[in-house]
């Protein structure tokens, strides 16, 4: 969510913000996968869908930038949704 909502601030369309922000979310995914040496990466492997958790917490930026809805409200309601989704898939 910060990701795209930075691509927002930064004056990027919504498609684009929302591709920043779930390449952003995947990368730091794989990252604190190599960190913690977790190999194969979590993200390479079948199991929960951390891309998808990743792609509904950009898709915020859509109502933030097309509909002009609140931030707050917005993010409040994403953050469940991202935690749900994997959780969910186990």
């Amino acid at each position: 969510m910060i990701a795209a909502q930075g691509g927002l601030s930064a004056g990027l369309p919504v498609p684009a913000a929302i591709l920043l922000g779930t390449i952003t979310g995947v990368g730091g995914s794989v990252l604190r996968d190599v960190l913690v040496d977790d190999a194969p990466p979590r993200m390479l492997r079948r199991g929960p869908p951390y891309a998808s958790a990743s792609f509904l917490g950009a898709v915020y930026a859509g109502p933030v930038g097309g509909l002009d809805v609140r931030k707050v409200v917005v993010q409040i309601l994403a953050v469940p949704v991202i935690l749900l989704v994997p959780g969910v898939a186990q």
